[in-house]
């Protein structure tokens, strides 16, 4: 079925802050010692966005957050998942801007990760 006006207008917008997401993922990963892994499930309309303290750290993550794109039909959300979208990106460039986290911003990670070798 296709998309109205408006639905498509909002997919439009949705998908051009996810794609600035993933470049300044991209450009934290190069030019910062940080590593971000930014990762969007198309499926279920789900992102996530993770930063670790370096590259070769990259399992000590200090900031974690994910969330669903899309309204699930419960209006009644306080922070729409476009407003949790443009958080994500403006964090990003608060990074790149300052080379440091705005941890408040995102969700601190509270748990240690385990790794295992298999």
């Amino acid at each position: 079925m296709p998309l109205d006006l408006d639905e498509q207008d909002l997919v439009a917008e949705r998908g051009a802050i996810i794609a600035e997401i993933m470049m300044l993922a991209y450009w934290v990963n190069s030019t910062t010692e940080y590593c971000v892994f930014a990762e969007f499930s198309g499926h279920v309309d789900h992102f996530r966005v993770e930063i670790a303290r370096s590259k070769d750290a990259y399992y000590d993550k200090i900031a974690s957050t994910e969330f669903y794109t899309r309204y699930s039909g419960d209006e009644s959300w306080k922070i729409t998942p476009m407003d949790h979208l443009r958080a994500k990106r403006d964090h990003l460039k608060h990074i790149l801007d300052h080379c440091e986290i705005d941890v408040a911003g995102m969700d601190a990670v509270q748990r240690t990760t385990e790794t295992y070798n298999f």
